[in-house]
């Protein structure tokens, strides 16, 4: 079972992913993984430029940067293929779904927002089959919040700013958030469950957004 972990920059998706993973590890063979793979796929590592403000890709287009996306996470496909063969329950700290968010997100209006998110649909889960989740977790948290936890990560080593070139778009994070929206509605391309890390304008405990993501998968199903 491949089970995602989604959401905006600063939304505590691998805190998530890491607690699920130890938490499931008990009764399940685990495996974890993280897209892009900044230190693990040839891809990712020129995505960590990319954010990074390394250099550009022309105009950025969102169709042109979905397929370096989409790229990087074929490179993981033959061993997730693999694993979910032998039976191992894989959790995903991002998943096409953020491709297709981030994207979308980068379109000029809302008519091509519309378009390129069919058009990332279609690259990933059609002409890539790219593998399909059970569960996509969205962690749907408010912007503000979410960069103030950026701000407390410290030095990543993909990037040496506080902010990567996605996550110093305050305006960005908003349309990406109205985005994951969109896709969790009619559960496109797995079961989605959302997360609201934050609660009467404070924010949750990592164990309480844990015991609820535990509570709401049905891994025997």
């Amino acid at each position: 079972m491949l089970i995602t972990v989604e959401g905006i920059d600063g939304s505590g998706k691998n805190t998530l992913a890491c607690g699920l993973s130890t938490v499931l590890a008990a009764s399940h063979d685990v495996k974890m993984v993280a897209s892009p793979g900044y230190d693990r796929t040839e891809t990712g590592k020129l995505i960590g430029r990319y954010l990074s403000g390394n250099f550009d890709l022309g105009n950025d287009s969102p169709y042109a940067l979905s397929l370096l996306f989409a790229l990087d996470r074929q490179e993981g496909q033959p061993d997730l293929r693999k694993w979910l063969a032998e039976g191992k329950l894989v959790i995903a700290d991002r998943y096409a779904a953020s491709n297709i968010a981030y994207q979308a997100a980068r379109a000029d209006d809302p008519d091509e927002s519309a378009r390129v998110r069919q058009f990332v649909l279609d690259l990933e889960y059609q002409r890539l089959s790219t593998i399909v989740p059970a569960y996509n977790i969205w962690l749907d948290i408010p912007v503000d919040f979410s960069r103030e936890l950026i701000a407390r990560k410290g030095k990543r080593d993909y990037v040496s700013t506080t902010y990567d070139k996605f996550e110093a778009d305050g305006n960005l994070m908003r349309k990406v958030s109205e985005e994951y929206r969109e896709l969790a509605k009619d559960d496109r391309y797995g079961k989605w469950i959302r997360i609201e890390p934050v609660q009467e304008g404070a924010l949750r405990a990592a164990e309480a957004i844990l015991d609820e993501a535990l509570g709401r998968l049905d891994l025997y199903s």
